[in-house]
Order: structure tokens, then C-alpha cells, then sequence
């Protein structure tokens, strides 16, 4: 069975999550193994989108098993997270084990707080794009 996780902390783009867990869900119908979906956060309990609607974190980072898939979402809270050395190498850790690592919108942040030394191709949010560049000299 694959894994598709999502990243995400307070703030996060609700439609980032929740497109990328439907795609999967429809996929599903299309190949012989089904894609699990499990939601990955700073900490267990809830998070809230943007507009204030809550989720429950199925794993924290720190504990999350080896995943296919990881997800970064967008939003506010991902945009602004600061995250502590722990938590920067667990995010590390996982997206170097996972099959494949994508960001929706400005996820991209979360990529150049766990890469700084890599170079990604993105497609940020045109209202941050120039914040995104200063944030790491190889954008």
C-alpha cells in the first residue's frame, strides 16, 4: 500500500489539502494499489486553516514513518513556520526517504527551510515570490 502524506501547520491553505487528499482518493479508482492518506503535522491533535476550520494530525514529524509522497501545503502558517532544528531534521529526513517531494503554492517555503543549499524549481504565489528569492540565494 502507498502513502500520501500532507504537511501542514496553523495557517494552511484548506484547498491544498484537501485537493491533493480528493486526487488521491480518485486515483485510487485507477491503480492496483490504493494510496493511504495520512496528515502530518508539527505535533499531534488539531491545526486550523486559514479561515479557522480544524484537522486532526494523524502523525507528528517527529514520529512519522517512511512516506512516498510528502505534501507540503500552502498558506500563512507555512509561509511564516518557524521551525526548530528537531523539526527541521525530521522534515529532512522524511522528504529525503520519500519517493517524491511537492509543494502546493508557497509549501515552496517549507522546501527552502529544509533544502537551503538546494536549488528547487517552483511556482510560489506571485505575491510572494520576490520574499521567497530573498529567503535563499538559489531562486
Amino acid at each position: 500500500m502507498g502513502w500520501k502524506n500532507g504537511f501542514f501547520a496553523d495557517g494552511f491553505q484548506a484547498l491544498d489539502l484537501c485537493g491533493s487528499l480528493d486526487a488521491s482518493k480518485e486515483a485510487n479508482g485507477f491503480v492496483s494499489e490504493d494510496y493511504s492518506r495520512r496528515l502530518l503535522g508539527l505535533s499531534t491533535g488539531t491545526v486550523d486553516t486559514v479561515y479557522g476550520q480544524s484537522f486532526s494530525v494523524d502523525c507528528d514529524i517527529i514520529e512519522a514513518p517512511i512516506v512516498d509522497y510528502l505534501i507540503n501545503c500552502g498558506g500563512i502558517g507555512i509561509r511564516l513556520l518557524e521551525l526548530r532544528s528537531k523539526q527541521l531534521n525530521a522534515l529532512r529526513l522524511i522528504a529525503e526517504n520519500a519517493t517524491r517531494v511537492v509543494s502546493i503554492c508557497i509549501g515552496a517555503f517549507v522546501l527552502v527551510k529544509v533544502f537551503p543549499e538546494q536549488s528547487h524549481r517552483v511556482t510560489p504565489h506571485w505575491q510572494h515570490y520576490r520574499q521567497l528569492a530573498q529567503q535563499v540565494a538559489n531562486y
